[in-house]
């Protein structure tokens, strides 16, 4: 079976990727979805987790390329439920990157040291991704204070993040009404504003 293999990476609707797959099916393409996580610093190490959905004999083709891009990887089903895996990760990973920037910015105004704060975090109740792996917030935190347009792009992948998840809701016919807030808050929040927070606390960082 020389069919062509078609892995769709981004973070996008599961209807996205049926459509894809049903269009790709009538040039004798296969696709297999499979969404990845982790960040710039993570793609840099090749330790991007990659949530994939596809069949058993797909998978298995696709399993050394996936190999070779990052891991752990998760079986997550058929064709688009890794996708809504990826959406519904995303709620959580969006939230704690914005509310883990004001919660770093009160803390340093308290005189509250990053690193101490995140050991206590880790073990509390407060843990996040910046708590499990300082070193990559600090990368990522300094890479962003360095150039606003960095930050401008981050602040529009977020945003998309929470619409794709707010319209995966609504598709379900569930009610998110903490999703719905934070979105609207993000929405609110402009580009300068956040780089001016990631800005300061690169500064702080450097002290």
């Amino acid at each position: 079976d020389r069919a062509p293999l078609v892995a769709i990476m981004s973070s996008v609707l599961p209807q996205t990727i049926a459509d894809a797959a049903q269009a790709l099916a009538t040039k004798n393409a296969v696709v297999i979805d499979a969404p990845v996580s982790g960040g710039p610093v993570r793609a840099a190490e090749a330790t991007m987790s990659i949530m994939a959905a596809g069949s058993d004999e797909v998978f298995a083709k696709m399993k050394p390329v996936f190999d070779a891009l990052g891991r752990p990887i998760f079986r997550c089903g058929p064709v688009g439920s890794a996708a809504g895996v990826k959406i519904v990760n995303n709620i959580l990973g969006v939230v704690n990157m914005l509310l883990m920037n004001e919660a770093a910015h009160l803390a340093t105004r308290l005189g509250i040291d990053l690193a101490f704060l995140t050991g206590v975090m880790e073990v509390s109740s407060g843990r996040n991704f910046a708590s499990g792996n300082y070193g990559a917030y600090r990368d990522l935190l300094l890479a962003n204070s360095d150039d606003p347009d960095v930050t401008r792009r981050l602040l529009a992948i977020l945003r998309k993040d929470l619409k794709l998840a707010s319209t995966l809701a609504k598709d379900v016919e569930i009610g998110t009404p903490i999703l719905h807030a934070v979105s609207k808050a993000t929405d609110a929040l402009t580009d300068d504003d956040l780089s001016a927070r990631w800005q300061a606390l690169g500064r702080k960082m450097r002290e």
